[in-house]
């Protein structure tokens, strides 16, 4: 992260100074743990482990739904000029990936399968776990409130 301040300052600085090209939004995603990436024989650190986990998950995950909504009210939003949405992470794949995933289940349908292989497509590689997880808290997440999803294809 402390590489990508950089470009968000430079990124922050040029909309500053031009205005009338857009809005920059910054909303900072992680990806989730799972226990198991951090774990090994010791089972005393992974019991230390959990709850922490747990908690940075539930974070994440608001995070991510907090994002899908800003990406949906900003693409549905009435704009007199062409709006164009920058969204990317260093890489641009994994928790680029996992908002992309995220919007494409809520506002697609999309089965998180599905998400996960065209995102592997347009990356031109496989999404880190961290990040498949996050997207997999994300399709929890959505069942739970209810919403249906089904394969697009």
């Amino acid at each position: 992260l402390f590489i990508e301040r950089y470009d968000i300052n430079t990124e922050r600085k040029f909309f500053e100074r031009h205005p009338h090209y857009g809005d920059f939004v910054n909303m900072p995603v992680f990806g989730a743990l799972q226990t198991e990436q951090l774990t090994s024989e010791d089972s005393f650190t992974a019991k230390i482990l959990e709850p922490i986990i747990r908690v940075y998950n539930q974070y994440n995950l608001q995070q991510d739904i907090v994002a899908v909504n800003k990406l949906y009210q900003t693409l549905y939003q009435e704009r007199s000029t062409p709006t164009i949405i920058y969204l990317h992470c260093q890489a641009g794949c994994d928790r680029t990936g996992e908002i992309v995933a995220a919007y494409r289940m809520q506002y697609h349908g999309s089965s998180l399968a599905e998400a996960i292989i065209k995102n592997n497509a347009e990356c031109g590689r496989r999404q880190k776990p961290t990040s498949i997880h996050g997207a997999n808290l994300y399709s929890q997440y959505l069942k739970e409130q209810g919403v249906t999803i089904t394969c697009q294809n």
